[in-house]
């Protein structure tokens, strides 16, 4: 399924810094942008998906449903990205 996809990824980029860099050096921080990332890395999965992977990875607090629903993603273990464009 999809969602191990995502889930998959999840873990891929906790563990693989390289991965992490290059993520975390994208300039767009939007779940379009993480889905293509992820794509590319060769983890394919939809939003649905993405979303399922979230909630399986626990409670989710205030502060990341509300970076997901401003369009933002989230890698659950690492620093939330806060505002477009910033590093």
């Amino acid at each position: 399924m999809a969602r191990e996809a995502a889930l998959a990824f999840f873990d891929k980029v906790r563990e693989d810094q390289t991965l992490r860099w290059r993520l975390q050096a994208s300039v767009r921080r939007d779940v379009k942008s993480l889905l293509r990332f992820a794509a590319e890395a060769g983890y394919f999965f939809s939003l649905r998906d993405y979303r399922a992977a979230l909630e399986m990875e626990g409670e989710l607090s205030e502060e990341i449903r509300e970076e997901i629903a401003n369009g933002r993603y989230v890698i659950p273990g690492l620093i939330v990205p806060s505002k477009e464009g910033e590093p």
